[in-house]
């Protein structure tokens, strides 16, 4: 959805991402670069991807993934996807900037073909896209202080090591 620009139309009609609180503007510029580094990627090879990684989408017995649900798909080239997923995933608050880096990682050490240095740049680009839009998901229902490991606080506080 980041082809859309920086700011897609939201997922759910409780987000409003038509106007930026003030203060929050660092937030439209950094989504707004991801995207364009996105822009800039070549044409590679999509892969088809469940693209909504989130707790509440898969059940894990024993250790084990089993089974994933709410099947959002993706069709991005293969370094988009791992960095989507990698910034997407929700667990106890967004993934820190180690999260992702480990995350990224982890994948090239297991894909058969790896991933190079410009496909990890790649990724990283991509998990600052979504962890913008999950942060902007956050700013539009925030009330006080943003929790510190929610997307929009793990931005405000980190946003320079996201790779």
């Amino acid at each position: 959805r980041y082809r859309g620009g920086p700011w897609p139309e939201p997922h759910d009609p409780i987000f409003d991402f038509s106007r930026t609180p003030e203060g929050w503007e660092w937030l439209d510029a950094f989504a707004a670069a991801a995207t364009a580094e996105l822009a800039q990627t070549g044409a590679a090879p999509p892969v088809v991807a469940h693209g909504d990684w989130y707790v509440g989408n898969v059940r894990v017995e024993a250790g084990r993934v089993v089974a994933v649900f709410d099947w959002d798909f993706v069709v991005e080239p293969e370094p988009v996807v791992v960095g989507l997923s990698a910034g997407g995933l929700l667990l106890e608050g967004a993934p820190s900037p180690a999260d992702v880096a480990a995350f990224v990682e982890d994948y090239a050490q297991v894909s058969p073909a790896g991933l190079d240095e410009a496909q990890r740049r790649v990724a990283a680009t991509a998990a600052r896209w979504v962890l913008a839009f999950n942060a902007r998901c956050d700013l539009a229902m925030l009330s006080g202080e943003p929790d510190p490991t929610s997307a929009l606080g793990r931005l405000l506080d980190h946003r320079a090591a996201y790779g």
